[in-house]
């Protein structure tokens, strides 16, 4: 048995599947999340403070909030980095992982169409997609400064998204 290859060990073919999402509305859900959760770890901090978004920018610095999405595509040294280090070397790998490293990768806003896919590509019965992980009622959006603050620190991440956008029409057809 070759123990360096794990498909050689199990006979399991392992796929790398991820769901990407606009990243002002990733953070706008994450800060809200925060803000609602009890059991989050950072929520009393946020609520007895009264945490903005600015906050998050200008003191908190929690990398959750910065270019998050980069940060996980790029691989551990990427996601190892402290808030605002990352850089446009980081932006390429990232796109690189999702281009040929994921067997399938979804939008969050086109999220049947990515089940659809998901389902062509890995063989997937049919899924109806559902609404999980909601927040109750609808979270208030940032105002058009907030926004633009949010994307000013998640421009890689705003970056990645359009070449995701691009790459999801490209390989589904989906437009």
């Amino acid at each position: 048995m070759n123990t360096t290859d794990g498909n050689a060990a199990t006979g399991v073919d392992p796929r790398v599947i991820t769901v990407l999402r606009e990243p002002a509305a990733r953070v706008r859900s994450l800060f809200t999340y925060i803000h609602r959760e009890p059991d989050h770890p950072r929520h009393a901090e946020f609520s007895r403070d009264a945490v903005t978004i600015a906050d998050v920018y200008d003191r908190v610095r929690m990398e959750p909030f910065d270019n998050h999405q980069v940060r996980y595509l790029a691989g551990p040294d990427a996601h190892a980095k402290p808030f605002g280090a990352l850089t446009e070397t980081d932006l390429e790998l990232a796109k690189r992982n999702l281009e040929t490293g994921c067997t399938a990768f979804g939008l969050q806003e086109r999220f049947a169409e990515s089940l659809a896919w998901f389902g062509e590509t890995l063989g997937w019965p049919g899924v109806e997609a559902g609404r999980l992980n909601t927040s109750p009622g609808s979270a208030s959006g940032f105002s058009e400064s907030e926004r633009r603050l949010v994307l000013g620190h998640n421009a890689l991440d705003l970056e990645l998204y359009d070449f995701a956008q691009r790459l999801f029409a490209e390989r589904t057809g989906v437009h």
